[in-house]
């Protein structure tokens, strides 16, 4: 959306100077989110990286820490659980030298709240 159209001053908090979180705007949702984001990340932390059950969910606690309300607020969730863990295990060419790990395997798609 360009000047004159309606977005350029929605948002604005004027208190501070940053926008207001459009991507985040029900806390209840970006906590479920995060909860989500955690538990898969610890899955791949576990079965992948061979953390026992509490070190993976440590991990993914502390990468995925909460995040108070703000522009930025979220950015992580730009990329797949998988993706960050596979870093952290793999390193960040981990697709290209790892290609069976480019992509997570079905068992991952269907997560609901991963056992670690």
């Amino acid at each position: 959306m360009g000047k004159g159209d309606g977005d350029s001053a929605a948002g604005s908090d004027s208190s501070n100077g940053t926008s207001d979180d459009e991507w985040w705007p029900d806390e209840d949702e970006y906590v479920r989110y995060l909860h989500s984001e955690r538990a898969a990340y610890a899955w791949v932390m576990h079965k992948y990286g061979g953390l026992p059950p509490t070190e993976a969910k440590a991990a993914a606690e502390e990468f995925y820490y909460y995040e108070e309300p703000g522009a930025y607020r979220g950015l992580v969730f730009h990329d797949e659980p998988w993706h960050w863990a596979m870093v952290t295990i793999k390193g960040s060419d981990y697709y290209t030298r790892h290609r069976e790990l480019a992509h997570p395997p079905d068992e991952y798609g269907t997560l609901d709240e991963p056992d670690t």
